[in-house]
């Protein structure tokens, strides 16, 4: 299927959904809290994943982090 993607510019965070994966990338120097869309219900690998959180609708990343949902 066709990939989705989302992204803000702003706070430099980038969202890309494929099949029942979603990869999610904080480009900030700070932590953010980036928006999902999909009922992704765990966290399958992260850069820190100490550091990450997955909430209802959203999920928490450290600086200059990333991680896959599935």
């Amino acid at each position: 299927g066709e990939a989705v993607i989302a992204f803000d510019e702003e706070a430099r965070w980038l969202r890309v959904g494929r099949g029942p994966f979603t990869l999610i990338a904080n480009f900030a120097t700070e932590p953010r809290e980036v928006p999902i869309d999909v009922p992704s219900t765990a966290v399958a690998l992260a850069t820190h994943p100490d550091q990450t959180s997955l909430a209802s609708g959203t999920i928490s990343l450290p600086a200059l982090a990333g991680a896959v949902l599935r």
